[in-house]
């Protein structure tokens, strides 16, 4: 069964009927061809969709329960346009992959996402590109780079139903850019392991120098290490600045750690420079340590 489409519009109404809590809001109008034969279909359309350009094909497989050769590009997509509430933009992207399975499990299929420098709320995004692939039950992120004005992000990593491992890394060359903070350049890097009912986070990161408000911070490092995020307070922490200054007021080696062994809690902070200050806190926690 081959079919031509000259046109066909979808209005968002008819699909939220079919599919109730469809997100888009806008009227797609598209053309291109339907090629059936058995129980694959060969699938290209293009067209619009509240202002922004699509294109989309690939090969269907209903016995697989799978799609080959997914390929699908867009242009000066605005979500202000397309979902009620979303956020002005305009973003591109190019999305290639394949896909077979009913589930996790199941799933075998890759993934190649690409969106050029674009604009997110007036502000600059991009490029952003990500690369994945699943295999016997495991996903597998082997690229994921995403730029910022004044910050590169990255991370990498595996996940299944029994394990989290991944790594990631955010370099900042400005954080005035992306945050409330005046000034900051710098790096932080984490690890998310264990079971994903029960994750833990282990962090660091240096600073060589960061602004907010009226406070500057120099020199600062820190580390930590959380083993069960579902229990944020049994953790290990680290922080230290060679010089905090507000104004006229000058702190040098400020030094804080934290750390919770089962129900015990202990908390240091000392600091030089207007007085030689040493702060210890020590307790338990509840039982439940929250």
């Amino acid at each position: 069964v081959r079919l031509e489409i000259s046109r066909l519009e979808v209005e968002p109404e008819a699909v939220q009927a079919l599919l109730p809590g469809w997100p888009l809001i806008a009227r797609a109008l598209l053309h291109g061809k339907v090629d059936w034969r058995g129980q694959q279909g060969e699938v290209a359309l293009e067209g619009e969709i509240g202002g922004a350009r699509l294109k989309i094909g690939g090969l269907v497989d209903t016995a697989r329960f799978g799609v080959e050769g997914l390929e699908l590009q867009a242009s000066k997509v605005d979500l202000s346009r397309l979902v009620r509430g979303g956020p002005s933009s305009d973003l591109a992207l190019s999305l290639k992959g394949r896909a077979r399975g009913v589930s996790l499990e199941t799933l075998e299929g890759s993934l190649e996402l690409s969106v050029p420098p674009s604009r997110f709320e007036g502000r600059p995004v991009g490029p952003l590109s990500l690369k994945a692939e699943a295999s016997k039950g495991v996903m597998k992120v082997d690229e994921l780079l995403v730029f910022l004005p004044g910050l590169k992000l990255s991370a990498q990593g595996s996940a299944s139903r029994k394990k989290l491992s991944l790594t990631g890394r955010a370099s900042a060359f400005d954080l005035s850019a992306v945050s409330a903070a005046r000034d900051g350049q710098g790096f932080a890097s984490f690890t998310v392991f264990g079971a994903p009912e029960r994750p833990g986070v282990s962090f660091g990161g240096a600073f060589g120098s960061l602004g907010y408000q009226g406070y500057r911070a120099e020199a600062i490092t820190l580390s930590g290490r959380i083993p069960d995020l579902t229990r944020p307070l049994e953790a290990q922490a680290v922080l230290q600045a060679e010089e905090v200054r507000s104004g006229e007021r000058r702190l040098r080696d400020v030094r804080a750690r934290l750390s919770t062994r089962n129900r015990e809690l202990d908390l240091d902070f000392s600091t030089k420079g207007l007085a030689d200050v040493w702060v210890r806190l020590a307790g338990l926690l509840d039982e439940d340590a929250k």
